[in-house]
């Protein structure tokens, strides 16, 4: 699909107290910076290894690195945000997909191909679907590349990171059972 096919949404970068996002502790220029770069490596250096061959990362139409807006592609509703509204199983199944995990898988592999940890995946909130069945991941202001901390937070989080399968095997379990229930090790991803 091409970007003028896309339809694209502006996403600014948060900050708040003085001046320092609460949740990864970074100020909004350098945020700003971690979602660009993370999003240009993945984009630069992406691979598809699932049946949809798709983009599973929002891809940067334009930014201004003054405002530290971005116009990203639109990516669809977030799993969170769909498991609140779907209140039975049948209603969380107009948007599962039997390509599900090959697509997670997919986003994991470019992920690790790029040296990248996000680790603000709870419970699907930052894992989106859209009407054609396509998973992507987005808001990449609290991640790690290369193992290099841009702050305590975020390291902080990155400690109680764990690896990709068991990344997988909670976003599957949080798609199939929406809201309520618990899944194991799950409070920072």
């Amino acid at each position: 699909m091409s970007d003028s096919e896309c339809e694209f949404i502006e996403k600014k970068t948060k900050i708040s107290g003085r001046g320092i996002n609460v949740f990864n502790g970074l100020t909004k220029k350098s945020a700003f910076k971690l979602e660009k770069d993370c999003l240009d490596l993945l984009n630069k250096n992406y691979e598809c290894i699932c049946e949809k061959k798709s983009r599973h990362f929002p891809i940067i139409h334009n930014y201004d690195d003054i405002n530290y807006t971005f116009n990203l592609s639109y990516c669809g509703k977030t799993i969170k945000e769909l498991n609140s509204c779907a209140t039975t199983k049948s209603e969380r199944n107009k948007y599962r997909h039997p390509n599900l995990k090959s697509q997670l898988d997919c986003i994991m592999f470019n992920l690790q191909k790029n040296k990248i940890k996000h680790l603000d995946m709870h419970k699907g909130k930052n894992l989106c679907i859209n009407k054609k069945g396509v998973l992507s991941l987005i808001d990449f202001d609290i991640a790690v590349i290369d193992d290099k901390f841009l702050s305590e937070k975020i390291e902080k989080r990155a400690n109680y990171y764990i690896n990709y399968e068991k990344y997988k095997k909670c976003l599957l379990w949080f798609i199939e059972n929406g809201k309520g229930g618990s899944y194991d090790n799950t409070s920072y991803i």
